[in-house]
């Protein structure tokens, strides 16, 4: 297969100006990218409950089909070249269960996503997602979570009953099973 192909973010880098130009824009890059990486066993759903999750990619071994799945909130409210590297990420999830029928954030899928123009992270954070993205969840939020080390914010509706440590940097702090970590700052919105 020819991952070389045209890279979908120089196809589609013009931003569209309105929801519905960009919920069309998701739509036919998906068409575009299904064609040409050959994923004709997987499907594009927007889900309107995805509030804290951007994307996902759901496999189903036994079918050897999925559905690539991405937040209508994150088309409405983050910038466009995220929510497009948000597509082609969950696409490399999809190109790697059609490969091996498992897909971690291992080197495997990050070979994958530079080959599609994706950026190999795992997560995002609310500089790459924009600020109006954030002011919204803010709003939509009880408790914001902040590092105080590299600024990374997570959101929750639900009061924190335990410590929580940043995935993001590795500033040494306190030590825990998966590296070292700080421990997040706790804001409740209102």
């Amino acid at each position: 297969m020819n991952y070389e192909a045209t890279k979908v973010t120089e196809l589609f880098a013009v931003e569209p100006d309105s929801f519905n130009r960009k919920l069309h824009a998701v739509k036919s890059a998906w068409e575009y990218i299904k064609i040409s990486y050959n994923l004709n066993n997987f499907d594009l759903e927007i889900n309107s409950r995805l509030s804290k999750t951007l994307g996902i990619c759901k496999f189903n071994r036994s079918y050897h089909e999925g559905t690539v799945v991405i937040s209508k909130k994150l088309i409405q409210l983050a910038k466009w070249e995220k929510v497009l590297d948000t597509l082609l990420h969950e696409t490399a999830h999809a190109i790697d269960y059609n490969h091996r029928d498992t897909s971690a954030h291992d080197n495997k899928w990050k070979s994958i996503c530079i080959k599609i123009g994706a950026k190999p992270q795992r997560c995002a954070t609310s500089q790459d997602l924009g600020e109006v993205y954030t002011k919204q969840m803010v709003k939509e939020s009880k408790y914001t979570l902040t590092c105080p080390g590299c600024d990374y914010q997570s959101f929750r509706s639900r009061a924190v009953k335990r410590t929580y440590g940043c995935s993001k940097c590795n500033t040494p702090s306190a030590k825990r099973k998966r590296g070292y970590f700080l421990e997040l700052v706790v804001t409740q919105n209102h």
